[in-house]
């Protein structure tokens, strides 16, 4: 059985350098949001192409194929939602143990009495999930390669 209380008294001891560690994998986390859910899609419909190839290598009927088609693209559009859900709960507690552990180590356990610290804790959880979603969102709407392309203007 491992013995966590020297990992309890490591956490205790360094709790400020641990929240910010936390504060800045929260803000990468965020970032990196969109991206990771489009790697999970790409990946599921490369799972799922993958399954279809070989249905059709076997040479079923062609309804089998059409559902089998339909069904990932469902599934891998599934899968991309809950990602991204996933990732933002994720993100959700990281923030707050990141702020948990900062405000820990200014002022001990005793900060959860204290109303105002605990809702300091409360909102500057939030207003970094806040900043990270609209850095990630400000990051992949400037980044050339996302922006849509322009349409066709017509010629009078």
């Amino acid at each position: 059985m491992v013995d966590i209380n020297p990992w309890i008294g490591l956490v205790e001891a360094h709790a400020l350098i641990f929240g910010a560690v936390f504060l800045v994998a929260g803000f990468v986390l965020g970032l990196l949001n969109r991206a990771a859910a489009y790697i999970v899609l790409a990946v599921s419909l490369f799972t799922a192409g993958s399954v279809i190839l070989g249905q059709l290598g076997k040479q079923e009927s062609l309804t089998s194929t059409v559902i089998a088609v339909v069904l990932a693209v469902v599934s891998a559009t599934a899968l991309y939602r809950v990602a991204r859900y996933l990732l933002l709960a994720l993100e959700f507690v990281v923030f707050f143990v990141a702020w948990f552990l900062l405000l820990y180590s200014g002022y001990g356990f005793a900060f959860t009495q204290d109303y105002v610290l605990v809702a300091l804790w409360l909102v500057a959880g939030f207003a970094c999930l806040f900043l990270a979603r609209r850095a990630s969102a400000l990051l992949f709407r400037t980044n050339p390669a996302w922006k849509p392309a322009a349409a066709p203007v017509a010629r009078k």
